[in-house]
């Protein structure tokens, strides 16, 4: 029975798809993972060639088209949702939320996640994360909740033109010389949003509470679904995943990004602080 399903998005990445879920294929047995794939936007391919790919992997997918552009959360979601209606959850335990930009250095992963006896208080759990190109680890975010008046004060910043190509620049330059060890598992507030395993009990919360925003903040909006059910995110150092980087939102422009995040801020202010 499955007892894993990861979710990720196809937004004119078709091919890093098929990859990533051959990669899957290799982490556990065929039995117990699935993937669901959700279908954002579909370059030249139809979904038909994708899902003869997929079917020629072994590992049980299934292909979510909401014919329309649901973002990154409310995308995964819309995935969880597809697989419960067409399969169906008595022994599904955790849900897997990722980009398709990932590595698995251990192919044990998974096999790993199933075999941790976390608390149930425990809801989300983030991995380290490490980025090759930057010889740095992401993970976990922050240790404790931002307070509304820190919330406003990114909302205020992303909102000033000036400071938007300033920020991007000097994010580039702090990622290549101030690193961030792997360090020690430990409860945290938020983790990465490139990849993260929710129990099912969130993930059902989720769906109830879909994100306000398209896209960016996710790890705001899940860490702050975690804390008003009044459980905890976890950084577990001991698994680990490869984030490659930037293969699709890497092509948005600074300027997008940052009404992007000042939007899906004002989103989690509006939903969570006031």
């Amino acid at each position: 029975m499955i007892e894993i399903l990861n979710t990720i998005i196809c937004y004119n990445n078709a091919d890093e798809v098929v990859e990533y879920v051959k990669k899957v294929e290799k982490l556990i047995s065929s039995d117990k993972v699935a993937v669901s794939v959700v279908i954002n936007k579909l370059e030249n391919g139809s979904k038909k060639v994708l899902e003869q790919k997929l079917s020629a992997i072994n590992v049980k997918t299934c292909i979510a088209d909401p014919q329309k552009n649901l973002g990154y959360m409310n995308g995964m979601i819309f995935g969880y949702e597809h697989f419960l209606k067409k399969h169906g959850s008595a022994k599904l335990k955790y849900v897997v939320m990722s980009n398709t930009d990932i590595n698995y250095p251990n192919n044990s992963f998974m096999t790993d996640l199933l075999s941790r006896e976390y608390s149930e208080a425990i809801w989300c759990i983030g991995p380290a994360v490490y980025a090759p190109g930057r010889n740095n680890y992401d993970n976990p975010i922050c240790d404790t909740r931002r307070s509304e008046k820190e919330v406003r004060s990114i909302i205020k910043r992303f909102r000033i033109p000036v400071f938007n190509e300033l920020y991007f620049h000097l994010s580039n330059v702090k990622g290549k010389l101030m690193k961030q060890p792997r360090g020690e598992s430990h409860r945290v507030y938020e983790v990465h949003g490139c990849y993260f395993v929710v129990k099912k009990e969130l993930a059902d919360q989720m769906i109830n509470r879909p994100f306000g925003a398209l896209l960016y903040s996710e790890e705001a909006y899940v860490a702050e679904m975690v804390w008003h059910n009044k459980k905890s995110s976890y950084y577990d150092a001991n698994l680990l995943v490869e984030h490659i980087e930037h293969t699709v939102t890497g092509k948005i422009d600074y300027k997008k990004i940052s009404k992007y995040i000042a939007d899906s801020m004002e989103v989690v202010l509006r939903e969570f602080y006031e």
